[in-house]
């Protein structure tokens, strides 16, 4: 099956990157039962949305986040990596305190 693979440039610390996406992954459980496990500086995640079953890789580099996942078929792709995009572009947003974003 194809990938989706976006990269996002942040200028954040890595440790604060780490805790936004700690917040990421605490609401996507939250809002759809969706599991994070954190390896190293990867950040798994698995779960099912709907009718789409999710399985992605966060991974934490100098300057950036990167993500592959699975490619969620023809239907929900477009809105896959819009919702990734809009998602990562507020989390890493540095004007946006860590205690506002959603947990």
């Amino acid at each position: 099956m194809s990938q989706i693979q976006l990269s996002f440039p942040t200028t954040l610390p890595p440790a604060h990157v780490q805790a936004r996406l700690n917040r990421f992954a605490s609401w996507l459980q939250r809002e759809a039962g969706i599991r994070t496990v954190w390896k190293g500086n990867v950040a798994y995640i698995q779960g099912n949305y709907s009718v789409v079953k999710i399985n992605a890789a966060i991974v934490l580099q100098q300057g950036a986040v990167a993500v592959v996942a699975e490619d969620p078929g023809f239907l929900f792709k477009g809105k896959a990596e819009a919702f990734l995009k809009e998602r990562f572009d507020m989390y890493l947003n540095p004007q946006i305190p860590l205690e506002r974003l959603p947990a």
